[in-house]
């Protein structure tokens, strides 16, 4: 018996209430005869969000206006590849040498080379209230201490 057969014979009442949503698409069971036609649904759909997902992400996603590879700002798969390899790094670096200080490596990552840029995005600002930790405690380790206990347990 098919899984089909077996929905069918199992689910009758339940069709006379309405469509099923099954992947997506609103269908009814019986229009579903074999596993190759559920199949064949099922690769269409998920290939339509692959695609609609990479077209996105080129054109429209927030860091879509900064440089880089389309293919690397459309998919994961790329920085994938590099990163199984061992060659992530050396990859970044190509990059860097062909597009500049600012690259795209990822959908949802940048990869900035310049100094100032590390400092910019890690460093306290003078003058600033410093980011809160989390866990503070009133215990004794540095890690969690409040800013003049840290001071002087340094």
């Amino acid at each position: 018996m098919t899984l089909i057969t077996i929905l069918h014979s199992h689910l009758k009442q339940a069709w006379a209430v309405g469509p099923v949503i099954l992947l997506g698409a609103v269908r009814t069971l019986s229009t579903l005869r074999t596993c190759n036609q559920l199949t064949a649904h099922q690769l269409t759909l998920y290939a339509a969000f692959i695609l609609s997902r990479g077209v996105y992400n080129v054109y429209f996603h927030p860091l879509h206006k900064f440089p880089g590879p389309k293919l690397a700002g459309a998919t994961d798969l790329v920085s994938a590849f590099y990163a199984v390899r061992g060659l992530r790094s050396k990859y970044n670096e190509s990059l860097h040498a062909k597009y500049g200080p600012v690259v795209r490596t990822k959908p949802n990552e940048l990869s900035f080379i310049s100094e100032d840029a590390w400092k910019d995005i890690y460093m306290h600002r003078q003058g600033h209230k410093q980011m809160a930790k989390a866990g503070r405690s009133a215990g004794l380790s540095i890690i969690v201490a409040d800013d003049d206990a840290h001071a002087r347990q340094r």
